[in-house]
């Protein structure tokens, strides 16, 4: 079946329903080729707002960076549809620094692959954003997640920042009673020693 014609009867039903109900079965009905048509593929996310349309994505869409970027950007925050992209996507770095830098969504890098979330200029760009958004710190570098000022003001924006501190930090009785205190849930982030005192 044509992908205009898929296209056609997903709308129909679509309308039908009135918007309420999405029926992507007729997604199995494409090739290959018309699943990994970007620009296609693009379409159908912005015509019905579905990201599940994502499941059936296949190469080279999969892979295009270009793709993934715009959708991110129209979607003002679907940065989960990266849980659809492939390993060069993931293994982009200046596709996530863009991200980061331009947007403001360092929430990306829970897809990145692990080179990337590591990567220095990666983590300085989070650490920059660190002003606006203290949740941030979770994505920073081990030597800012070591800083007491820093650590200190992110667990008093978030109590559960405490998870993201360095361990000797973890250690510090102020830190963990500040953390504790916005979030009873942050002990468990303490280091066994603090835990252990009563």
């Amino acid at each position: 079946m044509h992908k205009n014609q898929v296209y056609r009867i997903m709308l129909d039903e679509f309308e039908e329903t009135q918007g309420s109900y999405l029926d992507l079965s007729p997604l199995n009905k494409l090739s290959a080729e018309d699943l990994g048509d970007s620009a296609f593929m693009l379409k159908l996310l912005r015509e019905f707002l579905e990201i599940e349309i994502l499941d059936f994505i296949k190469e080279p869409a999969k892979s295009d960076v270009k793709f993934f970027e715009t959708y991110i950007q129209e979607d003002k925050g679907g940065w989960d549809c990266l849980k659809y992209a492939s390993n060069s996507v993931r293994n982009d770095k200046l596709f996530f620094l863009r991200l980061i830098e331009k947007i403001g969504y360092y929430q990306c890098l829970f897809y990145a692959n692990e080179t990337v979330r590591l990567d220095n200029e990666v983590t300085e760009a989070v650490f920059n954003l660190l002003s606006d958004d203290l949740n941030a710190i979770q994505y920073c570098s081990l030597s800012a997640r070591s800083r007491y000022d820093l650590i200190r003001r992110a667990v008093n924006h978030n109590g559960l920042n405490l998870q993201f501190a360095s361990d000797k930090l973890k250690l510090d009785k102020l830190i963990v009673k500040e953390a504790v205190s916005k979030s009873p849930k942050a002990l468990e982030f303490a280091s066994d020693a603090i835990q252990n005192d009563i």
